[in-house]
């Protein structure tokens, strides 16, 4: 179904009120600045108003002040960009929108959302772009992204040894923060789980499937409950299968891992 005119719409509304807040802030950056400068009137001769203003520090907290509030009532009225598949679990609509009103990391954006919507040939031309990356995460990302689709497409030895590549390149960061290694050694392991996964190997398959999200997306965790659930169905827990298959079903409905946890759900009944 095409939802070009819906996206429309929204595109031009978060168009609209972005314009919106730039005019009212630079209102009440005018503003702020007449208010912290000095005022002098005088009527022939007799002072009228003699502001002598207020202090730079203050000045400076004022102007902060409406900056802060600006960058929030900016993101405020930008939030279907990241809402749509973040809450709305929704890759077909944060693809159209961040395609039309955001420039950068689109290579990223373009292999996440293809990959969610299921074109993993597409999204694999764009994870390649990223591994071309001069940035550690990005080659990081770009690489878990290369392995969920060569996953999905049952590029198999592929997948293996990008997967090696991905470890190489995370044991020679240099001195990430400790938040940066939790999420890359999160990710690690959902990889591994892959590889499990694709080689049936219901020993790995019960050692590594204990994983656990990299974000709160709710895309993200749609896409773990479905590895979980196709883990479930290889190692026969077909209760914990069903769980996870309709978890997918119920929050991600707008997926390709939606359809496909259908898929198993039918051989289940």
């Amino acid at each position: 179904m095409d939802r070009s005119n819906e996206f429309n719409k929204i595109i031009k509304k978060i168009k609209r009120n972005r314009k919106i807040v730039i005019a009212l802030s630079i209102v009440a950056v005018i503003i702020v600045f007449n208010l912290c400068g000095p005022t002098h009137l005088s009527i022939l001769d007799k002072t009228i108003i003699d502001y002598k203003g207020v202090s730079p520090i203050i000045a400076v907290l004022l102007f902060a002040l409406v900056l802060f509030v600006e960058a929030i009532a900016y993101a405020l009225v930008s939030s279907p960009l990241t809402t749509s598949l973040e809450v709305e679990c929704d890759p077909e609509k944060h693809l159209f929108l961040n395609s039309s009103l955001e420039n950068q990391n689109k290579d990223q954006i373009y292999a996440v959302d293809f990959i969610y919507m299921g074109n993993f040939e597409v999204a694999l031309n764009y994870a390649n772009k990223m591994v071309e990356s001069k940035k550690t995460s990005m080659i990081l990302s770009g690489l878990f992204n290369k392995a969920r689709c060569e996953f999905f497409m049952g590029e198999y030895e592929s997948l293996k040894l990008t997967v090696q590549q991905y470890e190489n390149v995370f044991n020679n960061m240099k001195k990430p923060n400790q938040k940066v290694k939790e999420t890359f050694e999160k990710i690690l392991k959902i990889m591994n789980l892959m590889v499990a996964i694709s080689c049936e190997n219901k020993e790995e398959i019960s050692d590594v499937s204990n994983i656990t999200v990299w974000n709160n997306l709710k895309v993200t965790q749609g896409f773990v409950d479905y590895l979980k659930g196709v883990s479930a169905y290889l190692i026969d827990n077909e209760k914990e299968a069903v769980y996870r298959f309709m978890s997918v079903k119920e929050n991600c409905e707008k997926t390709v891992f939606a359809k496909l946890a259908e898929e198993y759900l039918l051989k289940l009944e």
